[in-house]
């Protein structure tokens, strides 16, 4: 160490830094790393099936809704005017709502 004009001592780094040695190495093996990654393949893997799966049954149960509603709607005599109503209200709705579904995903402006 050397001072400067205030007397105060002065630190060298770069003799300290030149007395080490630094390695960079990877924090795992081989082994370990390709372990890693197939257990991470799989974890998203397992995940697209869950939503892949998610995603039809709540297809098939909102298409079963349309076509209770539009038989109730368009070809039940016997049904009530409320539960016409009703049925028109939901079939409105479900229409709608896929309409926005399919045509508003292709309008969204791409993010930069």
């Amino acid at each position: 160490m050397s001072g400067d004009r205030d007397g105060a001592p002065k630190l060298d780094l770069g003799s300290i830094l030149a007395a080490s040695d630094v390695t960079i190495e990877p924090s795992e093996r081989d082994d370990e790393r390709a372990a890693r990654l197939a257990n991470e393949r799989r974890t998203a893997l397992w995940a697209d099936i869950r939503s892949m799966v998610l995603f039809f049954v709540v297809l098939v149960a909102v298409i079963a809704l349309a076509i209770l509603c539009g038989h109730l709607v368009f070809f039940d005599k016997t049904a009530t005017p409320e539960t016409q109503k009703w049925a028109q209200w939901a079939l409105t709705a479900l229409v709608s709502g896929g309409v926005a579904f399919l045509f508003g995903r292709s309008t969204v402006p791409a993010s930069k």
